[in-house]
């Protein structure tokens, strides 16, 4: 309760105009908008546009929170950035940019330039965890690697950069990388594993 009211005082304080207490804000709510943009994908973007989108939401936020009908902050702040990432993608899936959505990137062509060389396929990992628990996941997960990859996977989906994560865990950003790629695949290659659970 004494955290949600210090995050109200720098709210507020925001609202009226503190800078301080503004970048505070971002920097409290950042770790959230990383986690809830990378369970999202839009044709023709980044994850960086989404993760813009999360920022305004709070900005949003701070403008718009109303402690008389909401007393739940975090709660309130984790609805505004993910509406903001989902108008952001319905905006990018509108009709008037079918055209841009629809183009073939020149990357993406095979060698003989007839077609494409792969599609965008869902990420395994993310389709399971919303449709299953978050410590299912991780007892199968436990299963297929080791400690270490397990606690990198846990700090990734918690919205920690790689380079947070090489820090606490005293490695370097390339190895974080190799870590994450290794369980992605380990985890698209035992996929059936993970559908049987379910």
């Amino acid at each position: 309760m004494e955290e949600n009211k210090t995050n109200l005082e720098l709210l507020l304080k925001a609202r009226s105009g503190d800078m301080t207490a503004m970048e505070a804000i971002f920097t409290r709510y950042l770790g959230l908008v990383r986690s809830i943009a990378r369970k999202y994908f839009t044709p023709n973007g980044t994850d960086d546009d989404l993760v813009q989108a999360g920022i305004l939401g709070i900005l949003k936020g701070i403008q718009n929170y109303d402690p008389a009908k909401n007393d739940n902050l975090g709660a309130y702040m984790s609805m505004c950035i993910k509406s903001n990432i989902k108008d952001c993608i319905r905006a990018a899936n509108r009709e008037r940019n079918k055209p841009l959505n629809e183009a073939i990137s020149i990357e993406k062509l095979d060698e003989t330039g007839t077609g494409l060389s792969g599609e965008y396929i869902d990420d395994p990992l993310y389709n399971y965890i919303e449709q299953e628990g978050l410590e299912l996941f991780y007892q199968i997960v436990e299963k297929l690697c080791n400690k270490q990859a397990v606690q990198v996977l846990r700090y990734y989906l918690e919205g920690y950069t790689y380079n947070e994560i090489a820090s606490m865990m005293h490695l370097d950003a390339k190895k974080v990388d190799n870590i994450l790629s290794g369980v992605k695949a380990k985890i698209k290659k035992n996929e059936k594993l993970f559908c049987d659970c379910l």
